[in-house]
């Protein structure tokens, strides 16, 4: 069976691994994706992120949720945003994206556990994603991306909805 190990992006080296298969991977958040626009989000995204790696059994990177805190005055609580988030294609039709973000999910609950809602975003064209993100959260609005002039949709749902779909 296919697993993954998540572990939290920590040192240098961490940061290096991420890196790199972020850039080799970029291509999945965005297929017009280009080299300058991934460098650019990375320096504009790293100082305020807080990045989960997933490794496979034999310890190679195949995913990564890069997230951040804010505060929610709406809900009285912190909101979690997923900013990015790719996990190999050869683990996508697996459950490795289940117990991955169960897991994911289990972090924040010890991290942050007064976190009320999650939010994140699909390209409004990205048929996989939107279809993904649907399963368990609703689509709350549109955005214009913020490398490029095309819209993402924007999917909420609250913690409590989250940890009941993923069965927590």
């Amino acid at each position: 069976m296919r697993r993954a190990h998540a572990s939290r992006c920590m040192e240098d080296a961490d940061y290096a691994r991420f890196t790199r298969f972020y850039l080799s991977n970029s291509e999945e958040l965005d297929r017009d994706y280009t080299l300058h626009d991934a460098l650019l989000n990375l320096m504009h995204t790293l100082p305020d992120s807080h990045i989960m790696l997933f490794d496979n059994d034999e310890g190679e990177l195949i995913g990564f949720i890069q997230y951040q805190y804010g505060e929610d005055p709406d809900s009285a609580g912190v909101t979690l945003t997923i900013d990015a988030a790719i996990l190999a294609s050869a683990y996508r039709g697996s459950r490795v994206f289940f117990a991955g973000f169960r897991e994911f999910l289990e972090l924040i609950l010890r991290e942050k556990p007064d976190v009320k809602l999650v939010q994140f975003y699909a390209l409004a064209d990205h048929r996989y994603l939107n279809r993904l993100y649907s399963k368990f959260a609703r689509p709350c609005g549109v955005r214009q991306s913020s490398h490029r002039d095309v819209d993402e949709n924007r999917y909420v749902q609250s913690m409590e909805q989250l940890l009941q779909y993923f069965r927590l």
